[in-house]
């Protein structure tokens, strides 16, 4: 695609904490003559501050970061800088995790797979107003929309597993991670994983923001 001279390029924060996946996509990025990779992040931290400082119109933001997540780092950036169109890029493919970086304030999201050509799609449709989700992710939400019902607790976290949905439960009633694992019969080990995914999923930093999130849509 030829860049006018006149036309300003696409400025473009890429946020991702792999060196290799983040020098590929450099490359890619590289090819295209509207588009100027202007800065990156390694974590979420690093990425608020980024885009205070470099301004990017674009950022394609992962979402397992270390710390914080991509979901609240999403969060947090669209805030701070609502002009700048957050495009995530990762490899989950679950309809929770969408419907949390739409709520964050996500204008993409695409799969890390994607082709080069769905890349650049998405950085110059999302750029010019549109929001895209890629191919697969859009039928998944179409799915979710037409089969989903809004009086049911399981529609609020779409994302979340039959299992996950009772330890969310047990955490609102005030349990103990240990005394979830008494109760469920897991191993304390097996929680926390269920827990750090479920942060992931909701798109929450902590153990009491997911209580909060839970506990403000009537999970009792």
């Amino acid at each position: 695609m030829a860049n006018e001279s006149n036309t300003p390029k696409i400025k473009l924060m890429v946020v991702d904490d792999h060196r290799i996946f983040r020098d590929g996509l450099r490359m890619i990025l590289s090819t295209a003559p509207d588009i100027d990779l202007i800065c990156e992040a390694t974590d979420a931290e690093m990425a608020i501050t980024q885009a205070e400082k470099c301004q990017p119109d674009i950022i394609l933001m992962d979402i397992q970061l270390p710390g914080i997540n991509g979901i609240e780092a999403t969060r947090r950036i669209v805030k701070q800088n609502p002009h700048a169109k957050i495009i995530i890029l990762t490899m989950f493919e679950e309809t929770g995790t969408l419907i949390s970086a739409i709520r964050a304030g996500a204008r993409g999201y695409i799969l890390k797979d994607a082709g080069e050509d769905q890349v650049f799609r998405s950085i110059r449709g999302v750029h010019n107003g549109e929001v895209l989700f890629g191919p697969q992710m859009a039928d998944k939400l179409l799915h979710l929309m037409s089969d989903i019902d809004m009086a049911a607790p399981v529609a609020l976290f779409p994302g979340l597993t039959e299992r996950e949905r009772e330890i969310m439960i047990l955490m609102v009633q005030g349990l103990s991670t240990e005394a979830i694992a008494s109760q469920t019969g897991l191993t304390l080990k097996t929680v926390r994983n269920h827990i750090s995914n479920m942060l992931n999923k909701v798109g929450v930093p902590s153990r009491n923001d997911l209580i909060a999130r839970a506990k403000s849509v009537g999970i009792k």
